[in-house]
């Protein structure tokens, strides 16, 4: 809704720079959300219950590099890595940056 994915801007630059694959449709968004930065951490938690589903599956052993903009909560990276219970790979996440709550 926003017009401007900037995770898939980022992973793609990751992506061109370590020489890999960039797969920025492995993951579909299966619900939509209105921006999370104004919402309460419980709202967050409420809004990134199951919002992805594998659009292919990967294959065996591969090692994927999941690439959000901003750790708010850390609820929508958390809900990403969720969607490959069961499959044989190996995660990691990037993120630009993070926020900080007091």
């Amino acid at each position: 809704m926003r017009g401007y994915n900037q995770a898939a801007v980022i992973s793609e630059a990751i992506a061109r720079k370590l020489n890999i694959r960039h797969s920025p449709n492995l993951l579909k968004k299966i619900s939509t959300s209105s921006t999370q930065t104004k919402k309460s951490r419980t709202d967050r938690a409420y809004s990134t219950a199951i919002p992805f589903c594998l659009n292919q599956y990967p294959e065996p052993d591969t090692h994927i590099l999941i690439v959000d903009d901003i750790i708010t909560t850390g609820n929508t990276l958390e809900a990403a890595c969720n969607t490959f219970q069961g499959q044989n790979v190996k995660l990691s996440i990037a993120t630009l940056g993070f926020t900080l709550k007091h």
